[in-house]
């Protein structure tokens, strides 16, 4: 059966040493993630005031 330890494919009861090279972060992992906040801006409707005709 495999194993899937997250990072890699393992055979169960296969090798279980550590790994001799040590892995650096990717950038991506450095860096903070993206937050997007929408601001919709509120509108109040403006009444039509339809003029009344002169006499």
């Amino acid at each position: 059966m495999w194993i899937f330890d997250g990072e890699e494919w393992t055979e169960e009861g296969g090798s279980t040493t550590a790994k001799s090279e040590e892995q650096r972060p990717r950038w991506e992992e450095l860096m903070p993630e993206l937050q997007v906040v929408e601001i919709v801006p509120v509108t109040v409707p403006v009444p039509r005031i339809v003029p009344l005709p002169t006499p």
